[in-house]
């Protein structure tokens, strides 16, 4: 595959962005961006230690190839196609033995609307998906790469207008729709609402209120605009929770648990493991 000439002009190169944000609270922004090939055999990724904090990936593979396994699934990389992951997650993406190296050009992102978007386009279109290198999504892209190796912004905020706009690119040739739309007011309540009281038991009656809506109309609407039901949504934000209160040492599992709405701490247990594919005990040992 033929590597853009608007690339060649940028040069290779891995650079982060240092844009300072403090304070400020944005629902997406580009946190770093390169175009690099990977020709030694300890390139290798764990998604489960990758630190705490939330984010995602687009790799677009130009040449070579590399190898993807995705929860219980694994694929072979090749050119034309790009991994689409989030992290903390079960995925791992490595340099095979046999190959002559991995040519790719990759952006990570934050915010919370983003990763929202990531988690809906791998349920859609799979972790692994093929894309033409002129596609809208490769060019925002080399953009968003571009900008942060010049310094070209002038603000946070364009950051964040920038990386949203290369987030809308990747939804809407995923879909073949119009881009997703921003979660409308009323599922922000909902979880607004749901954050604020996660040490509890809450019933499904009682999301449908703080949105505003029967039960029955909340259900149908709510699995449209967020992917899932409302008890799996619910039992993501605990574990979430969960994960970011055991990286406090003085807190008991059972404590844990308690403050997520488990009174079970067993159940707890089975439910995290299933989640992150480790015991609390052995997340809070690896320092995640």
């Amino acid at each position: 595959m033929r590597i853009p000439s608007r690339l060649e002009k940028i040069g290779r190169g891995a650079v982060g962005n240092a844009m300072p944000r403090a304070g400020i609270d944005l629902h997406a922004f580009a946190m770093s961006a390169g175009w690099t090939v990977e020709a030694k055999p300890g390139y290798d990724w764990d998604g489960l230690k990758r630190g705490p904090r939330a984010f995602t990936l687009f790799q677009y593979t130009f040449a070579g190839e590399g190898r993807l396994r995705y929860e219980q699934k694994e694929w072979t990389v090749q050119p034309g196609q790009a991994m689409v992951l989030h992290f903390p997650h079960a995925n791992r993406y490595w340099l095979p033995q046999r190959s002559p190296g991995w040519d790719f050009l990759y952006v990570c992102l934050q915010g919370g609307e983003i990763v929202r978007l990531w988690r809906e386009l791998i349920a859609m279109a799979g972790p692994l998906v093929t894309l033409a290198q002129d596609s809208p999504t490769v060019e925002k892209a080399v953009d968003l790469y571009e900008r942060m190796k010049d310094g070209a912004w002038r603000s946070p905020y364009d950051v964040s207008r920038d990386a949203y706009a290369f987030a809308m690119a990747l939804s809407a040739e995923l879909s073949g729709d119009p881009p997703v739309r921003p979660r409308p007011p009323w599922l922000e309540r909902v979880e607004r609402h749901l954050q604020a009281h996660l040490d509890r038991e809450i019933p499904v009656e009682e999301m449908a209120r703080a949105a505003g809506y029967s039960r029955y109309h909340f259900s149908r609407l709510f699995e449209h605009h967020a992917g899932k039901g409302p008890a799996a949504f619910l039992a993501e934000l605990r574990m979430n929770r969960a994960a970011g209160l055991l990286r406090n040492a003085t807190l008991s599992v059972k404590e844990v648990a308690w403050r997520c709405g488990y009174p079970d701490a067993n159940y707890f247990c089975k439910t995290f493991r299933r989640a992150f594919g480790m015991t609390p005990g052995e997340y809070r040992r690896g320092g995640f």
